[in-house]
Order: C-alpha cells, then structure tokens, then sequence
C-alpha cells in the first residue's frame, strides 16, 4: 500500500516538475548547438566547411521502412567535454512516403589505431531535433531527442569507412517515447 502511494507521490511531482524540467534540457541542447555553430564559425574563417561524411541508415524493429540519410561536418573538439572532435549532423527520415528533417551535433569520444592496426571506435549523445514526430505510425514523443551512438570502422587512406549503431529517443521527456534503432553504413573522408 505505501509503496503505491510513494510512486503516486513521486510521478505527480515529476508531472509538475516535467515544464521546467523540458525547458532546462532544451535550454542545454540549444546551448550545445550554439557551441557547435560557434566551433563552426572558427573554422570557416579557416577552412570552408563542406560535409565529410555520408551515412544510410535502417531502422530496425518498431520503425518497419523507416531510412535515415545524413550529411555531417566535422568540426573541431569541445575541450571542456575532452572529446577528440565534434559534428554537425543534417539529413532527412524516410518513412512510408514521409519525409522529416533532422539536425543532430554535439562531441564525439573514441580510440583511433586500436592495436596498431587501422580501426577506430567512436561514441556519442547528442541532442537531435526533428521537424516530424511520428513515423510508421509511432509518435516519438517530441521534436527534441537525444541520439547515441557506437561507431566501428576502419581508416583506410584517406577514407573511412563504419558501422554505426544509434538509438534516437526523448530520454522520457515525454510520454510517448518508443525510441527509434538505425543501423547504418558511413563512409568519410578525412
């Protein structure tokens, strides 16, 4: 009996904190963007900034005929989140004659030349925003998502190529919340 009562307790302050709550993780993904686009511009005054890499995404299990293609730029580390780089990620969700857009960036950690040999694992979470809610007939709750992924590729030259495993969700921000799993193939030049 208590225990019903203490959850009761707890989601409804989580409901009223739930406003505030979206706000904060928006207000820190908006700030993660801006860092990015700020990285962005320090860049450019360098370098033109073109996308470097390609990836085709499928998604797998609730998501049926759902792709992914995406452009990303590669963009400079964030230091004070000690990743190895960062990117900008744009492209467009294909499901069922649907198209939505989506923008995604944020530090990405990993190990090049594991055991001396060519190959490279990277990770990341980073925030995701998306112009459509619900694809295949799931709604995912929100616009603002987290992505994260687990990269595993192999450096060859001057081209990259990978598997990538990544999980699209609201992190529970939301009520609906299904998450959506891509498999996809990337293939860089660096």
């Amino acid at each position: 009996m208590y225990r019903g009562v203490g959850m009761n307790f707890i989601v409804r302050h989580l409901n009223f904190l739930r406003p505030a709550l979206l706000q904060a993780v928006g207000t820190l993904g908006i700030a993660a963007f801006l860092s990015i686009i700020g990285h962005a511009n320090a860049s450019a005054r360098d370098n033109e900034i073109v996308p470097d890499e390609f990836r085709l995404a499928y998604a797998v299990q609730k998501f049926d005929s759902t792709w992914a293609g995406v452009l990303a730029y590669d963009l400079p580390p964030i230091r004070f989140l000690g990743s190895k780089r960062s990117e900008l990620a744009v492209g467009t969700i294909y499901a069922n004659g649907d198209w939505a857009a989506l923008i995604s960036g944020g530090p990405i950690w990993g190990f090049d030349d594991i055991g001396g040999s060519r190959i490279f694992v990277e990770f990341s979470i980073n925030p995701t925003l998306l112009s459509r809610t619900h694809f295949d007939g799931e709604d995912m709750g929100s616009h603002f998502q987290f992505t994260s992924a687990l990269v595993l590729g192999r450096r060859f030259d001057h081209w990259r190529v990978a598997l990538r495993i990544q999980h699209t969700s609201n992190a529970g921000l939301s009520d609906a919340n299904p998450g959506m799993d891509m498999v996809a193939v990337a293939i860089s030049r660096r």
